[in-house]
């Protein structure tokens, strides 16, 4: 993490407007520093300098997640997933959203289409298993 701060910072010094530098120096604050507000200030910063990028509004949507703020985090993935729709992680992501906000009937819903799309996806099992579980659906999750 160390290394990932210093070649973020470096990025920066030559061209401060390169969201994804900003984006990894937010991943750092976040899981390595637990500095949450100055993480969540560099994933808004880079989304305002780049909107598209899909990283940045996932990696906010999972600060968002973690500080339980799940309506804004849910708007974050699924704008993640409308910028790479082909990414099955963007995608499994607002399903766990829904799953921490407890909308565990929206929450299987997503699992489900996804399944449509990769239904070999083992990841995509398990959660499904664990909203069904939740729901009480216990034969359906095993």
């Amino acid at each position: 993490m160390r290394k990932a701060k210093e070649a973020a910072y470096n990025a920066l010094e030559i061209d401060n407007s390169l969201a994804e530098a900003h984006t990894v120096l937010a991943n750092a604050k976040m899981y390595h520093d637990f500095d949450w507000r100055g993480a969540e200030e560099g994933y808004i910063r880079a989304i305002e300098l780049n909107p598209n990028l899909a990283e940045a509004h996932f990696d906010y949507a999972r600060l968002l997640t973690m500080l339980k703020h799940f309506d804004k985090a849910i708007e974050e993935y699924w704008k993640a997933h409308e910028l790479d729709p082909v990414s099955i992680r963007y995608w499994e992501n607002i399903g766990r959203g829904y799953y921490c906000a407890g909308e565990f009937d929206r929450s299987i819903e997503i699992y489900n289409q996804i399944l449509e799309v990769f239904p070999e996806s083992e990841n995509i099992h398990a959660h499904l298993g664990l909203a069904l579980s939740q729901k009480g659906l216990h034969q359906q999750a095993i």
